[in-house]
């Protein structure tokens, strides 16, 4: 028909009767349809708009045409005719339509109470029938097609629900609500078909955010955000609430980046609005009605026209009122007043103006508030600035062109120069708590305590050594030599100096601590190290006086404890504890505080100190050694050895005072150097035992060394070890012989050695100890061992009748930490006095 003439035969399926008796006839309409969704007029025959009158209009052609007795009945049209106009109506029945011609048919069952099911598809199916198209939504499409092409979307007078569009198209259809069932109304009075519901209990207020974002300014954050819900943007089109209540509190908001306009009777054109309001302005192109009181806080362009007296509302007290020339008093509000040369405000509302001059004083007798920035732009003064009055202050610019305070009837002070902007243009407020200086290159701070001029000063300032990179506090002065000495005062005195010859020293003699220390718990807060360097010249160095000590801290054994100003040994477990028996060696300090079986104890090791003696007399000057008396069950007292340096026996240092004994008394503590007493080592050789032909096997078990004890009668300083190869061994086997003390250490040994330097042949060897020894007289220990198990060398021991307080035929096998190398900490079995074949060798 799009030629407009002619005529066409149309066709449609014989539709069945609800009953036999029932007759069917057709009303035939012809329309044209809408070229696309943007030319806004409907593709199918909707109620109302159906008037016919002209050849495209919608009407109706045919009426009451009788259905024929075929399965296809045909009409004729001629396009030429006008259509006539037709009512469509509501359907009452729901016909079957068998084999209709559609890509959808939604039909009813040939009754009048069916309801046709929705479909739900993903993609638009192309021609849809329904035999009940627009009572409610029967089709459901995810993703519509093209809106512009007839006979894509809407089709047939189908309510299609569509959830979004195809990437190409040009427009997405609309999402549809019934708002109350079809051809019924909604009951008076209820909510609203879309509901945003918030349950406040248990969970607190709303808080402000978007409800409905109309368009989204930042819609890659959306989709980025799991849940689609991102914080919102300032520049998105949006309606919401702006405050945090529950929902009877809520307060509705709208935003836009641009501008909120709202029109009556127009499609929106951005020109033909009623209302706008933008960030800048709220404009009304219609007359405003206000039934109560208009409040204006700012200026009023063209109040008082109109025929209006100018009296912005009823209130006397906030009337703006206009006066031309000078009186007694203004006329609106007796709190303003005018003298001819100055204008008085008594009142309390304030004087608004968007500018305004005044040629004569303005006196303000409260408080002067200026809201945004101020400038005082005046003629130097041709004298100086004078001292406000008694009781007051004041600020004004002096005939130097300067800007001074006069605080309190005060001199003038000047804050400013014409040079700089002020004294601290450097300074800056950096936050709320924190004040600074800086600039293009290091500031520094300074504080004068003598100035006179700029050659003649005495200072303290803070700042930075370019030259030492350093940040520093300076005590400093023009003059050289002239500078006092820094100090660290707290509270109400000095604690710490610096002298002004650079010495570092408390302010008052034995007052002040380096450091920190809980004698309970052993805690503190102590320096890592204090190094402290001696002079060539003077001597100096590290010092003690004559009644201070170093000491340290100790955990007090828990059974037998400490007693103060006695001697302590050392525990198993590394606490100090007070001897159980006379002692010749084995003191590691002097009780000076915190004894008892609890806590930790403080030890002195060097310099002063005072220990309880027994009853021998002291005599300043005279060695000092542990006490073989015994005092309740213990030994802790000290005893006065005589003028002479003792041997055997631990020297402990000097007596400081003279006492007639039994007392407790100064003495020089030398607890570094007081190991047993010593005497110059003997130049002989040490023969363990003589030499015979039995031969001395190294342990076949890995990890082991055999041990033989042995006594030391004489001191010895030992480099080298001679013994006798019996049974070679020139393979990378390693071995190692050497002494131990009686606490399991390696006082000699040559050290991991290999076969081919060992024994590599039989015969007399002798090497070197790895590091040369001084061997004091006592109890030690032969030890041998290897990391040969078998086919390993032997060496040559003394006689089987031998005597020896441990050892066996092979000696006594002890555990070390890897065979083929003596180590510290072996475990010395108990003393078991035996006839052996001892080891033989030459220590020298």
């Amino acid at each position: 028909m799009t030629t407009g003439s002619g005529t066409i035969t149309g066709q449609f399926p014989h539709v069945p009767p609800s009953s036999t008796t029932s007759t069917i006839t057709y009303d035939i309409l012809r329309m044209q349809p809408s070229a696309s969704l943007a030319a806004n007029a409907p593709s199918f025959p909707v109620h109302g708009a159906c008037t016919g009158g002209s050849p495209t209009a919608c009407g109706s052609i045919i009426l009451a045409q009788a259905q024929c007795s075929g399965l296809v009945c045909t009409f004729t049209d001629t396009a030429s005719a006008n259509t006539s106009g037709y009512t469509v109506n509501p359907g009452g029945w729901e016909p079957l339509l068998p084999f209709w011609p559609a890509s959808v048919v939604l039909s009813g069952n040939g009754t009048q109470i069916y309801y046709t099911p929705p479909v739900i598809l993903d993609t638009e199916p192309g021609d849809v029938v329904s035999v009940n198209g627009n009572g409610f939504p029967q089709l459901f499409v995810r993703q519509c097609g093209d809106g512009s092409a007839i006979g894509t979307v809407l089709f047939g007078g189908t309510w299609e629900q569509c959830l979004e569009g195809k990437g190409n198209v040009a427009n997405v259809g609309g999402l549809l609500l019934a708002d109350g069932a079809f051809n019924n109304g909604t009951g008076n009075g209820t909510k609203g078909r879309l509901l945003f519901e918030y349950p406040t209990s248990g969970i607190g207020n709303m808080q402000p955010h978007h409800i409905i974002t109309l368009v989204d300014s930042n819609f890659a954050k959306t989709l980025s955000t799991i849940g689609f819900r991102p914080p919102n943007d300032a520049n998105d089109t949006y309606i919401g609430i702006d405050n945090t209540a529950v929902p009877s509190g809520a307060q509705l908001a709208f935003g836009s980046p641009v501008a909120i306009s709202s029109y009556i009777g127009n499609t929106g054109d951005n020109a033909s609005f009623l209302e706008r309001l933008t960030v800048s302005a709220k404009t009304f192109n219609v007359p405003v009605t206000i039934n109560g009181n208009l409040t204006v806080t700012g200026t009023c362009t063209g109040c008082g026209g109109g025929g209006g007296a100018g009296t912005v509302n009823s209130g006397a007290a906030t009337q703006l009122a206009m006066y031309p020339a000078n009186g007694a008093a203004v006329s609106g509000d007796s709190g303003l007043t005018d003298s001819g040369s100055t204008l008085n405000y008594a009142g309390s509302n304030g004087i608004s103006a968007a500018a305004g001059t005044f040629s004569g004083n303005v006196t303000v007798n409260g408080q002067l508030l200026v809201a945004g920035p101020w400038m005082v732009s005046s003629p130097l003064p041709g004298t100086a600035m004078a001292a406000a009055g008694a009781g007051t202050s004041a600020l004004g610019i002096s005939n130097d062109g300067n800007f001074y305070i006069s605080a309190n009837a005060g001199t003038p002070q000047k804050v400013a120069t014409t040079a700089t902007s002020s004294y601290f243009s450097n300074l800056f407020q950096e936050d709320a708590n924190d004040l600074g200086e800086y600039g293009t290159v290091a500031q520094n701070l300074h504080v004068y305590s003598i100035y006179t001029n700029s050659s003649t000063w005495q200072r303290t300032s803070l700042g930075y050594d370019g030259g030492d990179n350093y940040a520093v506090v300076r005590s400093e002065s023009s003059t050289s030599g002239g500078a006092p000495g820094l100090g660290f005062w707290i509270n109400n005195g000095l604690k710490w100096v610096v002298d002004a010859s650079g010495n570092f020293k408390p302010w008052t003699d034995q007052t002040y601590n380096i450091g920190s220390f809980t004698s309970g718990s052993g805690t503190g807060l102590r320096p890592g190290t204090v190094y402290a360097a001696g002079n060539s010249a003077s001597g100096s160095g590290f010092e003690l006086g004559k009644f201070a000590n170093q000491s340290y801290e100790l955990c007090n054994d828990t059974t037998s404890g400490t007693i103060v100003n006695g001697l302590a040994i050392l525990t198993t477990g590394g606490c100090a504890i007070k001897p159980s028996s006379a002692l010749t060696s084995g003191v590691i300090g002097v009780l000076i505080a915190n004894a008892g079986t609890s806590g930790v104890a403080t030890l002195a090791r060097t310099g002063s100190a005072y220990c309880s003696f027994d009853g021998t007399a002291t005599v300043v000057g005279d060695y000092v050694v542990p006490s073989s008396t015994a005092s309740g069950g213990f030994y802790p007292l000290c005893h006065d050895a005589g003028a002479t340096p003792p041997t055997g026996t631990q020297v402990l240092g000097r007596v400081l005072q003279a006492s007639s004994g039994s007392a407790t008394v100064q003495m020089f503590l030398d607890m570094p150097g007081s190991n047993v007493s010593t005497s110059a080592s003997y130049s002989i050789p040490w023969f363990t035992t003589n030499t015979t032909g039995t031969a001395i096997s190294f342990s076949s078990t890995a990890n082991k060394a055999e041990l033989w004890g042995v006594v030391l009668t004489f001191p010895l300083t030992t480099t080298q070890v001679t013994y006798y190869v019996s049974t070679a061994d020139n393979t990378t086997n390693t071995y190692d012989i050497g002494v131990l003390n009686s606490s399991g250490s390696v006082v000699a040994h040559i050290g991991n050695t290999a076969g081919t330097t060992f024994a590599a042949s039989t015969g007399w060897k002798t090497l070197s100890w790895a590091t040369t020894a001084t061997l004091q007289p006592g109890k030690y220990y032969l030890a041998i061992t290897s990391s040969c198990t078998s086919s390993c060398a032997q060496v040559y021991g003394g006689s089987s009748a031998g005597f020896t307080f441990l050892g066996g035929s092979g000696g006594t096998s002890e555990s070390v930490t890897a065979g083929g190398t003596l180590n510290n900490g072996v475990t010395i079995p108990a003393d078991n006095p035996t006839e052996a074949t001892i080891l033989a060798w030459e220590i020298h």
